[in-house]
C-alpha cells in the first residue's frame, strides 16, 4: 500500500488505458476478455480476494494492537484497503 507514504502513487501498469485503480466492472471486463473467464468465475475470484482482504485487515488490526508504534501507518493502510475494496471488489 504505497499510497500511504507516496501520496501521488498509482499503479505501475495500464489497465484499460488507465493507471487509476480499477473499478469492479473493469476487473470483470479484464477477467472475461484477457483471462477468458466466465462471469461467475470472475465473481468467485473477486469474492476470494475480498475474503483474503478481510482476513488481512483483521490480522493488521491485531498487529497494530500489539505494535502501537505502527498504529498511524497501519491505520492508514487499513483505510486505503477499505477504499480499494469498495472501488474494486463491490458491484457499483
Amino acid at each position: 500500500t504505497t499510497s500511504v507514504y507516496i501520496k501521488t502513487d498509482s499503479m505501475a501498469l495500464l489497465l484499460g488505458g488507465s493507471k487509476a485503480w480499477p473499478k469492479y466492472k473493469m476487473l470483470m471486463r479484464f477477467g472475461r476478455s484477457a483471462c477468458n473467464l466466465t462471469e461467475s468465475r470472475c465473481n468467485e475470484l473477486l469474492q476470494q480476494v475480498a475474503h483474503g482482504m478481510e482476513v488481512a485487515m483483521g490480522e493488521m488490526a491485531e498487529y497494530i494492537k500489539a505494535n502501537r508504534r505502527f498504529a498511524e501507518i497501519g491505520g492508514a493502510m487499513l483505510d486505503q484497503w477499505k477504499l480499494g475494496m469498495a472501488r474494486s471488489l463491490l458491484k457499483d
